[in-house]
C-alpha cells in the first residue's frame, strides 16, 4: 500500500525518516514541507508557522494484502522560521524523539499534558542562528517536549542514538565559539578550528540535562553524518566527513586525508572521550 502525506504544497517535501515500532507494528514518518499542504490528522498543530516546517506521522498496516493503511494521526511542527529534522528514533519510554535544525525563535517547547507543563531551561531560541532542537512527542501524537541547544553561529545534527541508560547522543556540527560559556562544565570549547566543528553531546531523556558536550575538529569543514551505539556498553562509533588536513587523531588506521574531502571514523566512549580516530578513504 502506498499514500500521499500532502496534496497540495507549495514547495518541495522531502523525507527524512521512517520507524516501526516493534511492540505494534506503528509507523512513524518524518519529513519537511514548504508551506501548506500537509494532510493532518488528529494534529498537534494544524497550520504550518513559518517557511519550512518538520512533519510528523504516524500510519498503521492494512490488516490484509491489498488494503489501505490508516493515517492515525499526521501533524505539523515548528515555528516561524525554518524547522528542518534530519532524524528520529523511538526511546525506551515509547516516545518518538526527533532531531534537526531551527532558526525559530518562537520553535514550540512544551504542549499538551503528557510531558507536564514546564518547558526545558535548554532553550538556545535566543541564539539567532540556527540551533539543535530534539522533540520527543508521545504515541498518541497530542504532547510535545523540546530542547534548543546551540551557540552564537549555526548548528545542525543529523543523528540521534539512545544510550544503554536511556540517555540521547546528538551528532552533528557547530561553527560558534561560546559553547563552553552556554554549557559550562560540560567540556566543550569557545573555539571554532575552522569552517563547521564536530558537534557531540548527550542528554537525558527529560531534555532537561546536558551531561556532557564536544566539539572540535580541523581547519576545515568537519561534521558527523552517522552514529551507533554499542548496547552492552555505551561506546558510540561514530561515521563523518571532512575536508580538514589536520582533523584529530588517536591510533589512526590512516593518518593522512585521502582527497580533497574524507571520511573519518570514531569509537567515543559513553563518558566522551575518543577511544580512537582516523581518517577513512
Amino acid at each position: 500500500w502506498a499514500t500521499w502525506i500532502t496534496n497540495n504544497s507549495v514547495g518541495e517535501d522531502h523525507g527524512h525518516g521512517v520507524w516501526v515500532d516493534q511492540s505494534d507494528g506503528s509507523i512513524y514518518v518524518l519529513a519537511r514541507i514548504i508551506g501548506s499542504g500537509l494532510i493532518t490528522q488528529s494534529a498537534f498543530q494544524n497550520t504550518s508557522a513559518g517557511s519550512l516546517d518538520i512533519v510528523l506521522g504516524k500510519y498503521t498496516e492494512p490488516a490484509v494484502v491489498g488494503g489501505s493503511g490508516v493515517r492515525v494521526w499526521q501533524t505539523y511542527l515548528g515555528g516561524s522560521g525554518d524547522d528542518n529534522p534530519y532524524a528520529l528514533e523511538q526511546g525506551p519510554d515509547g516516545n518518538i524523539y526527533v532531531t534537526g535544525y531551527t532558526s525559530s525563535s518562537n520553535y514550540p517547547m512544551i504542549g499538551g499534558t503528557a510531558f507536564g507543563t514546564t518547558a526545558s531551561t535548554l532553550d538556545a531560541r535566543s541564539q539567532t542562528t540556527n540551533n539543535i532542537f530534539l522533540t520527543k512527542i508521545n504515541k498518541a501524537g497530542n504532547s510535545i517536549k523540546s530542547a534548543v541547544i546551540g551557540g552564537n553561529a549555526s548548528e545542525q545534527s543529523f543523528d540521534l542514538r539512545f544510550d544503554p541508560s536511556g540517555d540521547i547522543v546528538i551528532g552533528g556540527y557547530t561553527q560558534s565559539t561560546n559553547l563552553n560559556t552556554q554549557y559550562s562544565g560540560k567540556g566543550a570549547s569557545n573555539t571554532n578550528n575552522g569552517g563547521t566543528d564536530v558537534l557531540l553531546f548527550k542528554i537525558n531523556s527529560d531534555l532537561t540535562t546536558i551531561s556532557w558536550m564536544r566539539n572540535y575538529g580541523g581547519s576545515g569543514n568537519d561534521q558527523i553524518n552517522i552514529m551507533n551505539v554499542k548496547t552492552a556498553t555505551g561506546d558510540i562509533y561514530i561515521g563523518g566527513t571532512t575536508s580538514s588536513t589536520n582533523f584529530p587523531l588517536t591510533s589512526a588506521r590512516q593518518s593522512t586525508r585521502g582527497g580533497t574531502q574524507s571520511g573519518f571514523l570514531q569509537k567515543i566512549n559513553t563518558s566522551g572521550t575518543t577511544q580512537w580516530s582516523s581518517y577513512f578513504s
